[in-house]
């Protein structure tokens, strides 16, 4: 994937977090914003540190595994994305 530097939008984030949880062999048929990572995706600890690596590479931005397991959803993850790139 792609470096996004220009503008992008939460949906942008909500897809690429998606893809990642496929990529990785998410347990749900059906990923949705509003899916959990831990409970619907089936995210553990090591998921949510290469997931953090991804982003952080995908949208330059400065995020830990920490920040994101504050992140309950994909729409969190998002939201989170948004507020340190700040232009979603």
């Amino acid at each position: 994937m792609e470096n996004v530097t220009t503008t992008l939008s939460s949906a942008s984030v909500v897809n690429f977090v998606r893809d990642f949880a496929v990529k990785i062999g998410a347990k749900s048929a059906v990923i949705t914003e509003k899916s959990s990572l831990a409970d619907d995706l089936g995210l553990d600890s090591l998921d949510i540190f290469e997931l953090s690596q991804a982003v952080k590479k995908q949208f330059n931005i400065q995020i830990t595994p920490a920040d994101l397991n504050n992140a309950a959803t994909i729409a969190d993850v998002a939201n989170l994305v948004a507020s340190r790139v700040g232009n979603l």
